[in-house]
């Protein structure tokens, strides 16, 4: 583990232990020494008999590693915040585009993508209001954007036949070679790399399939409103870092930034797509703390949620 990110997990174990005391953690390698032992005291409160289910069966396999567990972990932090499955927004967001409502909360949320595909999407969150039938599907990212690279896209999401509406089909692969790095001409492999450095892009660009799907396969009329929704998890005062981890993660704030602009360029055509089947669609990009503004939380849950706002 190298300097930079050891200095951002101390920040949030110390922050931890401020709050909540000297809980026990494990000690089998340096990474894990930032997992709590009882996965359950990472958790706002208990969850429930679907919450469980949801963790225990989604692509991370949550609870199953203990990896909800550790202090970094998006799965805690959407689970933090959605804890009781309801989210009551009461504010919009700085775009006007999120609607205020009460929206009932899915954990890993699973979409088919492709026809070919065995592997759905998952989301982290998907809200959903029945009395604006608006929804918001949410990719949550903690320490992701700051040390891990893009995801890569497999080779089926290049041919048009291989999605269920030929229509998005043709529209989503031109696309996906604008996003891709490669070499001309393009060389035969399962899976390409992502050109960006740091946003995730392909991830968000099956989560877009996924929602037109998900659209298109309900009620009609049922998800008239769709917003894909990055939430992303920042520090308030990047100042208490060293100056060298300042500057790196100032660095790295700023290409998050730039290259999630680039994306939602590059996915604009696709707005069409869902007008045709009768949904507002839209991709925002909001910080943690700013998801948190917008929602009616009690005293002890904001109390509670400082460990991530760091307020």
């Amino acid at each position: 583990m190298d300097k930079y990110a050891k200095e951002i997990l101390d920040l949030l174990k110390n922050r931890y232990i401020q709050l909540f005391g000297n809980h026990s953690f494990k000690n089998d390698s340096e990474m894990q020494s930032y997992w709590l032992e009882n996965y359950e005291d990472n958790l706002f409160r208990p969850m429930d008999a679907n919450a469980a289910k949801a963790y225990g069966q989604g692509a991370g396999n949550e609870i199953i590693t203990g990896k909800i567990g550790a202090l970094k972990s998006s799965s805690a932090l959407t689970y933090n915040l959605f804890w009781n499955q309801a989210a009551e927004i009461i504010k919009s967001d700085a775009e006007g585009r999120i609607g205020e409502g009460t929206y009932k909360v899915e954990f890993e949320k699973r979409l088919r993508t492709l026809k070919s595909s065995s592997m759905p999407a998952h989301l982290d969150a998907f809200l959903y209001c029945p009395q604006t039938e608006e929804a918001i599907a949410c990719e949550m990212k903690m320490t992701e954007w700051i040390f891990n690279k893009p995801g890569t896209l497999r080779a089926s999401y290049l041919n048009s036949d291989n999605y269920f509406d030929s229509k998005l089909g043709k529209a989503m692969v031109p696309l996906a070679y604008e996003l891709m790095k490669y070499e001309y001409p393009l060389p035969v492999r399962e899976d390409y790399p992502c050109g960006m450095e740091h946003y995730d892009a392909f991830q968000m660009f099956k989560h877009v399939c996924a929602c037109y799907n998900a659209c298109k396969t309900k009620n009609p009329g049922e998800i008239r409103k769709l917003t894909l929704v990055n939430c992303v998890w920042t520090l308030s005062d990047p100042t208490i870092l060293s100056e060298k981890s300042y500057n790196k993660y100032m660095s790295t704030l700023e290409m998050e930034y730039m290259e999630f602009n680039k994306f939602k360029r590059t996915m604009t055509s696709i707005k069409e797509c869902f007008s045709d089947i009768n949904v507002d669609f839209d991709i925002c990009f909001c910080t943690f703390n700013d998801f948190l503004s917008m929602m009616s939380k009690s005293t002890e849950e904001l109390n509670y949620l400082r460990r991530y706002t760091m307020l």
